[in-house]
């Protein structure tokens, strides 16, 4: 999980918030090495901007189109304010989607 005030990078030129969460992803090394299998939930708050990055193999565990509707679900918390609440919603989905539930 990464929280952001602003998505602003000057080493990167102008990105938005996915393209953002790939470079961050890549530069930090999540998940095993070779296994693609980290996870990155990016929220810039002032940018009122959301992604997530999944590796190679975790693309199957959270797809693009459940990754859509995970930031869809944690956007009222995120407008409220509760970006605690938005979070603990992104794990649960998360772990839901990787037991196959979601």
């Amino acid at each position: 999980v990464c929280i952001l005030d602003k998505i602003k990078a000057p080493f990167w030129g102008e990105v938005d918030a996915f393209e953002f969460g790939q470079k961050l992803y890549n530069y930090w090394g999540l998940g095993d090495p070779g296994l693609g299998n980290g996870i990155l939930l990016l929220v810039a708050i002032t940018d009122r901007k959301a992604a997530i990055v999944t590796g190679v193999s975790a693309q199957k565990v959270v797809t693009d189109h459940q990754g859509t509707k995970i930031i869809a679900e944690i956007g009222d918390a995120l407008r409220a304010g509760d970006i605690g609440g938005a979070i603990e919603v992104a794990l649960d989905r998360f772990l839901r989607s990787a037991r196959g539930l979601y």
